[in-house]
C-alpha cells in the first residue's frame, strides 16, 4: 500500500511542478510581450495604453504568485 501512495505523491508532485513552469514561462513572455510592447509606444509617441499595462501586471503578479508556490512547495518537502 505504501508503495502505491509513494507513487502517486510522486506523479503529483511532478505535475505540479510542470504546471508551476509553465506558469512561470507564462508570467515571463506576457511580462516581455506586453511590458516591450508597452515601452516601444511610450517611447514613440509619448502615450500608455491602459490594456497593455493591465496585461503586464497581469503577468508580474502570476510570475510573484508561481514563485510563491514554488517556495511553498520546497518547504513542504
Amino acid at each position: 500500500m505504501k508503495s502505491i501512495e509513494v507513487e502517486i505523491t510522486e506523479e503529483r508532485e511532478g505535475t505540479y511542478l510542470k504546471t508551476n513552469s509553465f506558469l512561470i514561462r507564462l508570467a515571463i513572455i506576457s511580462i516581455t510581450i506586453f511590458g516591450g510592447a508597452s515601452l516601444i509606444r511610450y517611447l514613440k509617441t509619448g502615450e500608455l495604453l491602459f490594456d497593455q499595462i493591465i496585461a503586464m501586471s497581469l503577468g508580474v503578479s502570476l510570475l510573484i504568485m508561481s514563485l510563491i508556490w514554488r517556495k511553498n512547495n520546497k518547504a513542504i518537502r
